[in-house]
C-alpha cells in the first residue's frame, strides 16, 4: 500500500473496549448485522472513496488482524505497542508513516452512513483538515461523561477536547 491511488484510511481500534466489555470483549469484533463492527466501518470508508487501509490495533491485536482478511478494500493491521496506558492520539502516531495527505482518520467503533463520509470528503476541499461533528446536543444516545465536545465558530474548529466546558457539538470519530 503506498500514498497513491486513492485515500487511504486509518482506523483506531486498539483500545480495549470497556463499555461494550459485558456484550463483546473485543468491541470492533462486535456483531451488527451478523458482521463485525469493524468491517461496517471499512465498508463505509470504501464507499466514501477509501482505496487502502491501515487499523490500529492493541488490545486483541491478532483477533482483530484475523477479520481483516474479509475487509472490502486492501487493509494491514499495524501495533500500538502502548495502547493500554496511552490516549487514541499515540495509536495515531504508531500509524504516522502511513499517514498521508487526503487520508481518512476514524474510529473502528462509530458507524456513520456512507453519504455522510462521502460528504465530508466533498466538503473538505482545500482544507488540510475536516471533521465531521454532530451538533444534535443532548441527544440521547450520547454519554456525555465520555463524549468528545467540539467548540466551533466562523466554521472552525476552537476546542476540542473530553474537558471543554462550552461546547456547541460533539465530535463523531
Amino acid at each position: 500500500m503506498g500514498g497513491s491511488g486513492g485515500r487511504h484510511a486509518i482506523v483506531l481500534a486498539a483500545g480495549a473496549g470497556s463499555r461494550l466489555r459485558d456484550r463483546e470483549p473485543v468491541k470492533p469484533l462486535t456483531p451488527v448485522g451478523g458482521r463485525p463492527l469493524i468491517l461496517h466501518v471499512l465498508d463505509t470508508l470504501a464507499a466514501a472513496g477509501a482505496r487502502s487501509a491501515t487499523v490500529v490495533t492493541g488490545h486483541a491485536a491478532d483477533a482483530v488482524a484475523r477479520v481483516l482478511t474479509d475487509a472490502p478494500i486492501p487493509t494491514e493491521p499495524c501495533f500500538n505497542p502502548l495502547w493500554a496506558d496511552t490516549p487514541n492520539g499515540v495509536s495515531l502516531l504508531a500509524a504516522r508513516d502511513r499517514v498521508w495527505k487526503g487520508s481518512f482518520l476514524c474510529m473502528a467503533d462509530h458507524l456513520l452512513a456512507p453519504e455522510l463520509a462521502q460528504r465530508l470528503v466533498a466538503g473538505a476541499g482545500a482544507a488540510e483538515l475536516a471533521l465531521a461533528v454532530d451538533r444534535r446536543l443532548g441527544h440521547p444516545w450520547v454519554d456525555e461523561a465520555d463524549v468528545t465536545r467540539v467548540r466551533t465558530s466562523d466554521g472552525l474548529i476552537r476546542a476540542i477536547g473530553k474537558g471543554i466546558a462550552v461546547y456547541d457539538c460533539y465530535d463523531t470519530g
